[in-house]
């Protein structure tokens, strides 16, 4: 009797697409490590951070999201520059209502809000309304 062999569909590369809100402390930099030790699962969608864009730029060059938001508009301002400067094709915006538009991505199937996004409980209201909205899982940390 033969068997048959049955293929199980796997998920694409990087198939969970994430926000990591705060990306440039260390609770956020823990998150991008674990993203990267598991390309095959995930994939950073957006990163935010509010002023610190060395640290974030530098975390466009390594995982090419598709936006980038900073908290204050004059470190967005200068994020967009730069990336523009080194041809990266990343879309920057600027405060709540980025962090919002990019909990909210439909590509987006989970969020991570760590370090300063955290402790401000307005903005943590209203971009796990819209992730919940979205149907996007909702954590304090990825893993």
């Amino acid at each position: 009797m033969a068997t048959t062999q049955v293929d199980i569909p796997r998920p694409p590369h990087g198939d969970i697409g994430v926000t990591v809100l705060g990306a440039t402390g260390s609770i956020g930099v823990s998150t991008l490590d674990v993203i990267a030790r598991h390309p095959e699962r995930y994939r950073v969608v957006a990163l935010t951070a509010n002023r610190h864009v060395e640290r974030l730029l530098e975390q466009c060059r390594r995982f090419v999201p598709e936006y980038a938001v900073c908290g204050d508009p004059l470190a967005a301002e200068a994020l967009s520059a730069q990336l523009q400067k080194e041809g990266l094709g990343t879309q920057v915006l600027a405060g709540v209502e980025g962090l919002v538009t990019v909990a909210c991505l439909p590509q987006v199937r989970q969020v991570g809000m760590v370090d300063a996004w955290e402790a401000n409980a307005d903005c943590q209201s209203l971009v796990k309304c819209c992730a919940n909205v979205a149907g996007t899982t909702w954590e304090s940390t990825i893993g």
